[in-house]
């Protein structure tokens, strides 16, 4: 891979397979010393058994009279040479695939398998489908102008209907397709909120309309509006950030030891008469006291601070809490809180409402999964592992990792409710709807952006040609195709003019020419009150006080609700699950105890430097870890590395709290004020270095930083310049694991600038939305509580 390499670019892609490669070895081993199987192996076994073992291929080919595939552009390159070794010569081959609507391959699917079916079965006939037996004309014609401009390796005939030519003009007459262009996204589901129900009032069912999505984010949106407007939907979103289900976590979390700030959502959960300010006091003496919850609750046993009226309240949770020990599984705790020890089911089975209808829905798929985590844990439990917590733990993984759209899947039972379907189109791909919608059909939004691949194939492992650039962009029209093709009489598209910014048409409409409606343009005032619960405006204790920090500007500019949480309630914002974190900050926290030794004259020791290290690192989670070890020995060499770069330092920095030591500049009047970890001041002042220590990767140029050690090195470079106006100054990142140092370049300060100045204003305003981000939330210490209203 090295020899390869032409450029950084590609040595770095060469360095993340080696690094893959490595952990792969690992999971490999371990496999084999257990003598298991994953389902890669299911499938590499059994064509290396089908390949090398005639017996055994003769065997499994004379068994079946008839193999019949569907959907075959959806599988790997691995089970199309399966199905080859598995069909032989016999002739007994029946395959049905669509090339355009391949929108798996992010999953693995493999193009490959339709491209080389005429080689893997050279005496195969392959015939292409002329008659479209779902929709109607109109929308055939859409599909006939869109489909040879989506990748398929055959030429395209198009299709037609089956019906005469009576039946085909009548059927036009019921048919059709809009394109609807609205001046923002308030009116626009608006639009869609309104055409629901007036095809309803025209006699068609609501579970006879769809609104398909290209992402869950925009079907959350409609929902909202569909939800407000009680038009009945079947959609949950993102389970585990409805409010109910938020709800249910919260309290499940107060149950093992924790930080208290869990407390904070029960203030707007009915059945709890909490008064958030006293709330926030018991959270602050629990942490002066060293107590955590929820044995910190006992805490207001003598606290003249706290009203009987909370006192009661505390009281009652105790009680509910009361059954909950060590063992306790998360089904067993939400059984018995919802049906034996509170009333919160209680005015959720009252309400008949849409809103009412879906919470009693997404209760029953939480608990279905509590269950079946409990049964299925039940062999392996390991003693000293707290149930709860795990479960939890699990329930960040599946949210970050994207697994918890399983639990958007309905279940048969719920199939006839009649109620307006909202999906994403690949949750749509095999259903058809006599009305389908689809929105935010801008670029950008539909075709999506194209994200960076976290972990690429290497190129020499792939047997077929893999066109990265296009790939996304082929891919994106397939799922257009397959969104559009699900129409039987109506399809609705629409797109709004600015969505928080100006927004241009989707490019595939350049598609099609001859086929796309005329524009009906939507502007006028709805009234329709579109807003989120999660853009709301806080009142706060007081002011702010006469300077910010770097670091509340850059939470800020983050997330405004996490600075709500950690500057405005001075909620404490680490959470025992950041295991990488943890380790991250073992190391920091030894980088600044040598640091300020040095600061007085004083060489830190190595072996003093690891007894520190052990002794911060016996206070966190870490230390019971399973992968504590291997996060120890990199701690340790970061240590050492550490250790010897303030020993050699000529010029002894300056101690953290040290006046000296920070730095500010000035925003649109307001001081900033930011701490370097190094500051080295020539004796004649003429220059002046500062540094940032990082125990991360390094990287080679300033475009390959984060956003937020792009804006941090920015405004370390704008305080230097601006304190030492008179010096030369320059700024650099310092990567402790390899020695490099990484100068900045100012050219784009501007911009970052410009990010602070947004974070002063937005807090000026005590504006704290919550910035959803599908990566970053599940990780953040106040995912279980956010978006939580005004508390």
């Amino acid at each position: 891979l090295f020899d390869d390499a032409s450029n950084d670019d590609e040595i770095l892609a060469a360095e993340k397979t080696l690094e893959v490669a490595k952990v792969y070895r690992f999971y490999d081993k371990l496999l084999r010393e257990n003598g298991w199987l994953d389902f890669g192996d299911l499938l590499f076994r059994a064509v290396q058994l089908l390949q090398k073992n005639e017996l055994a291929r003769n065997h499994w080919q004379s068994k079946y009279s008839h193999v019949l595939v569907d959907e075959f552009q959806d599988v790997n390159r691995a089970s199309g040479v399966l199905l080859r070794e598995i069909a032989g010569k016999n002739g007994n081959l029946w395959v049905v695939g669509d090339a355009r609507q391949t929108i798996y391959r992010w999953r693995g699917a493999s193009t490959t398998n339709l491209q080389a079916f005429a080689k893997d079965f050279p005496d195969a006939a392959s015939h292409s489908l002329s008659i479209n037996y779902r929709s109607e004309v109109p929308v055939i014609n859409f599909l006939n102008e869109l489909a040879p401009n989506v990748t398929t390796s055959e030429s395209f005939k198009g299709w037609r209907t089956p019906e005469t030519e009576t039946a085909i003009v009548e059927d036009v007459q019921k048919s059709r397709i809009r394109y609807i262009e609205a001046d923002e996204f308030a009116t626009e589901a608006g639009f869609i909120a309104d055409e629901i129900t007036s095809q309803n009032e025209r006699g068609l069912k609501f579970k006879e309309q769809a609104v398909l999505g290209r992402t869950n984010n925009i079907l959350a949106k409609i929902a909202d509006e569909l939800t407000r407007r009680e038009i009945p939907i079947l959609y949950l979103g993102n389970m585990f950030e409805r409010e109910e289900i938020r709800d249910l976590l919260c309290l499940l979390y107060l149950t093992s030891p924790n930080s208290g700030r869990h407390l904070l959502r029960l203030t707007k959960i009915g059945g709890y008469d909490f008064d958030t300010k006293q709330i926030r006091h018991l959270i602050a003496l629990a942490e002066r006291t060293g107590k955590q919850f929820p044995d910190a609750l006992d805490l207001v046993k003598g606290d003249s601070e706290i009203t009987d009226v909370t006192r009661f309240s505390i009281n009652s949770l105790k009680n509910q809490f009361a059954d909950v020990d060590e063992k306790t599984t998360a089904w067993q705790f939400f059984s018995s809180y919802l049906f034996d020890r509170s009333d919160y089911l209680l005015p959720i089975l009252r309400d008949d409402s849409v809103n009412g209808r879906q919470k009693r829905f997404a209760i029953y798929q939480l608990l279905q999964f509590a269950i079946a985590e409990a049964t299925k844990n039940e062999a392996v439990r390991i003693d000293d592992v707290n149930p709860r917590k795990s479960f939890l733990r699990l329930i960040r993984h599946l949210a970050a990792s994207g697994e918890e759209a399983a639990f958007r899947r309905l279940p048969s039972w719920a199939e006839n409710i009649d109620a307006v379907r909202l999906l994403t189109v690949h949750a749509a791909k095999g259903l058809e709807f006599p009305t389908v919608f689809m929105p935010y059909l801008g670029n950008g939004y539909f075709p999506n952006k194209k994200r960076a691949d976290k972990c690429p194939l290497p190129k020499s492992l792939l047997n077929e040609q893999f066109d990265d650039e296009n790939a996304h962009e082929s891919e994106e029209l397939c799922l257009f195709f397959v969104a559009v093709s699900r129409a039987k009489n109506n399809l609705i598209l629409s797109r709004s003019r600015n969505y928080g910014s100006s927004s241009k048409a989707s490019r595939f409409f350049d598609l099609l020419p001859q086929n796309l409606p005329a524009i009906e343009l939507f502007a006028q005032d709805r009234n329709l009150d579109y807003t989120s619960s999660q853009n709301v405006t806080v009142s706060t204790d007081g002011e702010h006080s006469n300077f910010y920090t770097f670091n509340e500007l850059k939470t800020y500019h983050d997330c405004p609700r996490q600075y709500f949480y950690e500057y405005v309630l001075k909620v404490k914002g680490s959470h025992d699950e950041a295991i990488f974190l943890q380790f991250h900050a073992c190391v920091r926290d030894v980088i600044y105890w040598a640091k300020n030794l040095r600061a007085a004259n004083q060489k830190p020791e190595l072996e003093n430097a690891f007894a520190k290290l052990d002794e911060i690192w016996r206070t966190k989670p870490l230390h019971s870890h399973a992968y504590a070890p291997m996060y120890l020995d990199e701690a340790r060499r970061l240590v050492e590395r550490a250790v010897g770069f303030f020993a050699n330092l000529t010029v002894a920095p300056k101690a953290d709290g040290e006046s000296k030591s920070r730095l500010e500049f000035a925003i649109n009047g307001e001081r900033v004020i930011i701490t370097p970890d190094l500051l080295e001041i020539s004796p004649d002042g003429a220059t002046v270095f500062a540094q940032k220590i990082k125990t991360g990767r390094a990287k080679k140029t300033q475009k390959d930083l984060s956003p937020d050690d792009t804006l941090a090195i920015a405004a370390l470079h704008q305080a230097v310049s601006e304190t030492f106006s008179d010096a030369q100054t320059s700024v650099a990142f310092n990567y402790l694991a390899s020695g490099d140092v990484l100068q900045y370049d100012p050219k784009n300060i501007k911009t970052q600038l410009k990010h602070l100045e947004s974070s002063i204003s937005g807090i000026r305003q005590r504006l704290f939305v919550t910035k959803t981000d599908s990566q970053k939330c599940p990780s953040c210490a106040h995912y279980f509580i956010c978006p939580g209203g005004d508390y």
